[in-house]
């Protein structure tokens, strides 16, 4: 039987890989935060960087620096708890969701990373979710799946 923590973690994880594989063409679907995020991946995994960092709200690196940040990415898969709920504050929404990345290099190898993602929208001009902020660790391969995300947006609080 599985606990309700884990349960939302099962539905997060079916959700980012059936819309993932249900897509046709390159889905830009900021309608949700998690959904957000699964475009986001998805850009990268087609390698639309352009699309990739148009997600971002206020991003920290030249469109190169961020492109450049992917040259030995082969694809990307993606883990999260979107079990936390939306909060508001000053005409914004705001939703933190744990996150996991596997990332698989052009070699073959796998690098795991682990953290949060701040999403936000504007309640003034909504024009859909965006990354605020992300906040990934590399994590050793041997780490515990359920730890990762059960500390991935509380870990530095």
């Amino acid at each position: 039987m599985l606990f309700p923590r884990y349960a939302a973690v099962l539905v997060g994880m079916i959700l980012l890989c059936v819309m993932a594989q249900a897509q046709t063409g390159p889905p830009d679907d900021r309608s949700d935060p998690v959904a957000t995020l699964a475009s986001y991946y998805e850009a990268i995994n087609a390698r639309d960087f352009r699309r990739a960092y148009s997600y971002w709200e206020s991003p920290s690196s030249s469109f190169d620096q961020f492109e450049k940040g992917f040259a030995d990415t082969d694809k990307v898969r993606v883990l999260v708890d979107p079990s936390a709920r939306v909060e508001g504050a000053a005409g914004s929404s705001f939703k933190e969701i744990s996150t996991i990345i596997v990332a698989t290099t052009r070699a073959g190898n796998e690098r795991v990373f682990a953290g949060c993602y701040v999403m936000r929208r504007s309640n003034v001009s909504d024009h859909g979710w965006h990354i605020y902020r992300a906040d990934l660790a590399a994590m050793p391969l041997s780490a515990r799946v359920s730890r990762m995300l059960s500390q991935g947006c509380h870990a530095s609080q």
